[in-house]
């Protein structure tokens, strides 16, 4: 079998456990209102940040209804390795993210500031005092989370990975540039598979290999690399028999 690679292909695409908190709603409150103070608090950010078009929030349509979230979010946690690379894609702010994307190398360099969260980790998510989470559904302390500040969590694969880009661009307020990335992704995906047609010529099978523990632009662009050989699917590589 002929193993295809074509991580060389998009080389510039995307690129302690601390004590758990206790159940003291009163505690979780006083942490919401220090962030809702901070949001209006201009000397906490920087300046191209804090003009009057840039602040407020906005309501967003989640999967379980309206939600109130930062018009512009500045402190962003992302509890799933799936979602990571498409908040990256956008260039915004991130202060929290999982353990595996923060051990991804091909997000070393821009996550080298970021500190490594789980749904678990209340206490160290509360000291970093995001201004938005964001998660998968079936996430743990998720009430608690909601409590901290306003956390969105997506079903795992309900969305295609250009749909699920362009639903990240709302929630982010960036839209316009969610869907210029697709567009963009869609015509280098095409690019990157005329290159490997060119290569290995038109192939009759291919065995499907799923690899979960890498970043959600590797498993992407893989996927549109060969799409007119692979089935619609998350995967990473595809095996010529």
């Amino acid at each position: 079998m002929q193993l295809i690679r074509e991580r060389d292909l998009y080389e510039k695409a995307f690129c302690s456990d601390c004590s758990i908190v206790s159940n003291d709603a009163e505690r979780l409150r006083s942490n919401q209102a220090v962030n809702t103070a901070k949001g209006s608090d201009s000397s906490s950010e920087p300046a191209q940040n804090t003009n009057t078009q840039d602040s407020g929030t906005v309501t967003y349509q989640s999967e379980d209804g309206p939600v109130e979230v930062p018009k512009n979010p500045q402190r962003v946690v992302v509890l799933t390795r799936f979602l990571t690379g498409n908040v990256m894609a956008l260039d915004v702010p991130l202060i929290g993210v999982d353990e595996m994307s923060k051990e991804n190398p091909r997000f070393a360099e821009r996550l080298k500031d970021v500190e490594s969260v789980s749904d678990e980790s209340l206490e160290k998510i509360m000291q970093l005092q995001p201004d938005l989470i964001i998660g998968l559904s079936g996430i743990a302390n998720v009430d608690k989370l909601k409590s901290i500040a306003p956390t969105i969590t997506y079903t795992y694969n309900k969305l295609s990975f250009l749909d699920q880009q362009i639903e990240i661009g709302k929630l982010l307020n960036k839209e316009k540039e969610a869907r210029a990335w697709a567009q963009d992704f869609q015509a280098r995906a095409k690019k990157a598979g005329e290159e490997i047609r060119a290569k290995v010529g038109e192939v009759q099978q291919y065995l499907l290999l799923r690899r979960s523990t890498n970043s959600f632009m590797y498993t992407a662009i893989t996927l549109a690399a060969v799409q007119k050989f692979c089935t619609e699917s998350s995967t990473s590589e595809c095996l010529r028999k």
